[in-house]
C-alpha cells in the first residue's frame, strides 16, 4: 500500500472521495512521484513505477 502512503503524503488528507478526483490532480500526483518521491534506497522512482 505504498501508493496510498505516497498519495496521502501528496494531498495531505487522510480521506479523499472519488468526486474530488479528476485527471489534473492525478497527473500532478504522477509528476510528484517522478520528481519528489524516493525509494527506500534513496533513489528516484522509475517512470514505470509511477505510471
Amino acid at each position: 500500500m505504498s501508493t496510498v502512503k505516497h498519495f496521502r503524503s501528496y494531498h495531505g488528507r487522510a480521506k479523499l472521495t472519488f468526486e474530488e478526483l479528476d485527471t489534473k490532480p492525478l497527473e500532478m500526483f504522477r509528476e510528484y512521484l517522478l520528481e519528489e518521491t524516493l525509494t527506500k534506497s534513496k533513489l528516484k522512482l522509475t517512470k514505470n513505477t509511477a505510471s
